[in-house]
């Protein structure tokens, strides 16, 4: 074959690549101005999915159980009165739309009152309705001391993160004077879930062919397990976040809303316990704001042996706490209420305002 001739070819095929390419990259740009549709809205639409038609039905996704939330920072909330199973646990959630029992707003006399801020670990995904953490420390801890009545407030939802959390404590639970704060802290408390997502521009400076090769990639790498938690498809840099919504971004935005959240609990006399469950990797450095005081992990209770994956996961392919990971969580935290000196704290506290 002559040089001039495969000089040819190699031109030919190369222009055929680069054409393919520029195609494509339309292609997908005209795909998605078309029929994107941003999902959040979608799923929060009331009109698409009445309360009523979902009783009784299996959910693997949040779609349809999600409702839109009347403040900006909390983004979405769960629909109230559903009786559903979601990932393969029942799901019951109040009038007001929380996975538990309805309280009353004003606190009643010989009550000590906690209020849980979490995501689906704190919320129980997986695990039947009064299985979940909180609900069994509620359980312990009314029959260990019942002279006061004992109320937990699990404010947790799926996908919540840290500045999600602060505005349910801001706008939600602090009205129930709380005594004690729970936060749950998760490795990934610095996303946002994969469907707050916005169209891009056409002209976007972002190739569309790349960004959906990178979504197949992150999705990939979750499921096969190559890389950690804050790596799955959630939304964890301020850059992929919608402008509205990148200050809850991130590392730092885990700090700052923690740092508010504390704060809060110190100008309320409110104790504020940082819960972490049992071996996150991640660093989170210190909040921006009071010190907290009360820190635990179930590792500071239990042996590696108890707190094995094969023990506390749902399964090998989900992280989230079996029914055995909820009992080692209650347990964990039950005794910490105890070593910390917290009960004393609030015993004394009800004493003396006899």
């Amino acid at each position: 074959m002559k040089k001039k001739d495969l000089l040819k070819k190699i031109l030919l095929l190369t222009a055929t690549i680069i054409l393919f390419l520029v195609l494509l990259e339309l292609s997908l740009r005209i795909y998605n101005q078309v029929f994107f549709e941003n999902e959040l809205a979608y799923y929060m639409n009331s009109s698409n999915y009445n309360p009523k038609d979902l009783q009784g039905k299996s959910f693997n996704g949040l779609g349809p159980l999600i409702r839109p939330s009347p403040y900006h920072d909390i983004i979405f909330e769960f629909k109230p009165n559903l009786n559903v199973t979601y990932i393969n646990g029942t799901v019951i959630t109040n009038s007001l739309g929380w996975r538990d029992k309805l309280y009353t707003i004003k606190k009643p006399e010989k009550t000590i009152r906690i209020v849980g801020l979490g995501d689906s670990v704190m919320f129980g995904r997986g695990v039947n309705q009064g299985e979940n953490y909180l609900n069994l420390l509620e359980q312990k801890l009314n029959e260990k001391y019942p002279e006061f009545k004992w109320e937990i407030l699990n404010f947790a939802l799926p996908a919540y993160n840290t500045a999600m959390e602060l505005a349910v404590l801001k706008n939600y639970a602090l009205e129930y004077d709380p005594d004690i704060i729970i936060y749950g802290y998760v490795g990934n408390d610095g996303c946002l879930p994969d469907f707050i997502v916005q169209k891009d521009s056409f002209f976007s400076t972002k190739s569309a062919i790349y960004e959906y090769l990178s979504s197949l990639y992150n999705k990939a790498t979750f499921i096969f397990k190559t890389t950690d938690i804050t790596s799955s498809w959630n939304i964890c840099k301020e850059e992929d976040a919608p402008e509205e919504y990148d200050n809850m971004v991130g590392v730092e935005a885990i700090r700052r809303s923690l740092g508010k959240i504390s704060n809060i609990s110190f100008e309320n006399n409110i104790s504020l316990i940082f819960f972490h469950g049992t071996e996150w990797s991640f660093e989170l450095g210190n909040p921006r704001g009071k010190p907290i005081k009360y820190v635990v992990s179930a590792a500071d209770y239990f042996d590696e042996e108890n707190l094995t994956k094969e023990k506390m996961w749902l399964n090998p392919e989900d992280g989230h706490p079996s029914v055995y990971g909820h009992k080692i969580y209650s347990e964990t935290l039950f005794r910490y209420l105890n070593d910390s000196g917290i009960i004393n704290k609030l015993e004394n506290k009800y004493e003396s305002k006899k």
